[in-house]
């Protein structure tokens, strides 16, 4: 795992109920392992934006930024630019295997075990945004 880049990033986790934390350290993880298997994803750093989690691809900057939340009570998110047609483009491939929110997040239940074949695509769509 990972250790946390900044005291606050740590505390924004620790305030997550258990659940969400587990599964948001699950996906932070996968983001370091998609990065570090790729040599088009630049170095990730990681930073608060709107006082979510955010991992985003520098030197080079191949990716958009992904935010990592609690969604509401039931579900996780991963979050990305709004302005980007990223989720566009995952509602078309996924749309059946994943539920989204507009054009800024995919939502996850808790309550439902991660399908990281599908998880996996599409953070490293996120990670090669600007590649692709």
């Amino acid at each position: 795992m990972n250790p946390f880049t900044t005291p606050e990033i740590e505390n924004v986790y620790a305030h997550y109920d258990q659940q969400s934390y587990a599964i948001l350290q699950e996906i932070r993880t996968r983001i370091y392992e998609l990065a570090a298997m790729n040599d088009q994803v630049g170095t990730i750093e990681e930073s608060l934006k709107w006082g979510q989690p955010s991992y985003a691809t520098v030197r080079p900057k191949s990716g958009t930024p992904i935010r990592l939340d609690v969604f509401d009570e039931q579900h996780v998110g991963i979050f990305v630019s709004c302005q980007s047609n990223l989720i566009e483009r995952l509602r078309q491939i996924y749309g059946y295997d994943l539920e989204f929110s507009k054009n800024r997040a995919i939502v996850l239940a808790k309550n439902k075990p991660l399908n990281f074949t599908v998880l996996d695509d599409c953070l490293m769509r996120a990670l090669t945004y600007h590649n692709t």
